[in-house]
């Protein structure tokens, strides 16, 4: 009966290795890890953004989580990145939304795409030189 578990033992050992994520007791498949980030391009005219920012990260990685998890359930085997170039008007209605850089899978370009239109933007704070946000967006999958 040892003798028995023994070999069942190597066997779903052996499967794992060939076949990972098949065999019984094999390690569950990790699921993507996601990171928005942001740069400027618009002139802050000295105005401090970072709450700003904060709250607009967090609202673009809310949204675009479970897009992720739905267009690419485990992670990649390399990080892949979608950039993606907005401006956010005075009123804070999305303005110019442009792909400026592709993952080459279009489920995950689409899931950044969606996030970005599909999150609520609050107007810019006020103070800044230009009336406009400039933004590009990292939507990074690992």
């Amino acid at each position: 009966m040892k003798m028995r578990n023994a070999v069942s033992t190597l066997a779903t050992l052996a499967l794992g290795l060939l076949f990972p994520g098949h065999a019984q007791g094999a390690a569950a498949v990790q699921a993507p890890r996601t990171d928005v980030a942001l740069d400027v391009l618009s002139d802050k005219g000295g105005v401090d953004l970072n709450p700003y920012f904060e709250h607009l990260v967090g609202a673009l990685q809310k949204r675009w989580q479970p897009l992720v998890l739905q267009a690419e359930p485990n992670a990649p085997t390399k990080p892949q990145e979608t950039v993606i170039g907005i401006t956010i008007l005075p009123d804070g209605k999305l303005g110019a939304m442009r792909l400026h850089g592709s993952t080459h899978d279009d489920a995950l370009n689409k899931a950044a795409w969606a996030a970005t239109k599909g999150t609520t933007y609050p107007s810019p704070p006020t103070g800044m030189r230009d009336a406009a946000l400039k933004l590009r967006l990292h939507f990074t999958v690992k």
